[in-house]
């Protein structure tokens, strides 16, 4: 998947887009214990991206999508900050499959 893919990068988060040769749009995330070292605040990342590709689903049509968080211990994944990044995310992997 990695070797031909489209890959975008918008604040702790990365993503790699890929034809998927379907009709539906499919999505993979990569949250490591490593970065996150609580599992609430693991699953509520995971949480909030699903929730943002539900939303984006009809646009994405065709697509994989692999979004990796590249954050640290120290990156805000509550209040205001994340839903800005996780917008311009998402305003910019529409652009991207246009």
């Amino acid at each position: 998947m990695f070797r031909s893919c489209s890959r975008l990068r918008e604040g702790v988060f990365g993503v790699r887009l890929v034809l998927n040769g379907f009709s539906y749009a499919r999505l993979g995330l990569a949250v490591s214990r490593v970065r996150l070292r609580r599992a609430v605040d693991r699953n509520r990342l995971r949480r909030v991206l699903r929730a943002g590709f539900r939303a984006e689903q009809e646009a994405l049509r065709g697509w994989d999508v692999l979004i990796l968080f590249q954050g640290d211990r120290r990156t805000p994944i509550y209040g205001k900050e994340i839903w800005v990044v996780l917008d311009r995310l998402w305003r910019k992997i529409r652009r991207r499959v246009g």
